[in-house]
């Protein structure tokens, strides 16, 4: 098999197995910054960065193995950056959550609530 069909498929390989463990095993990966505040999760020897862009439909994506950077293809590359996003975003939820800054927006609801069933018709 020539050379570039087995770097493809080892490349969909470790993307699949990636993506499939940033969304299932949460808890082995850690949310970090790194030196240009860019959001990544790091495992192990890996190391996954989200590069923002004016435009975020073309944020770049970038893996790195040990310090190396890993190439992925580009369909697997948007699968990767959707679920990094995704764990980006439930952990701000948690955070949020969690904080006083949820109990003052569920309380204003409530108000808001009351409020419009006081109305008459």
């Amino acid at each position: 098999m020539p050379i570039f069909i087995r770097l493809r498929l080892a490349a969909v390989r470790l993307a699949r197995a990636l993506r499939r463990s940033i969304l299932t095993e949460t808890k082995l990966w850690e949310i970090e910054a790194d030196s240009q505040s860019h959001p990544c999760l790091v495992a192990g020897p890996f190391r996954v960065v989200i590069e923002p862009r004016a435009v975020r439909l073309f944020d770049a994506l970038h893996v790195y193995c040990g310090g190396a950077e890993v190439w992925i293809p580009l369909a697997w590359r948007l699968r990767l950056r959707n679920a990094l996003r995704l764990v980006l975003t439930e952990n701000a939820l948690e955070l949020f959550d969690s904080t006083d800054l949820a109990v003052s927006r569920n309380k204003s609801g409530v108000a808001r609530r009351q409020a419009r069933q006081e109305q008459p018709a």
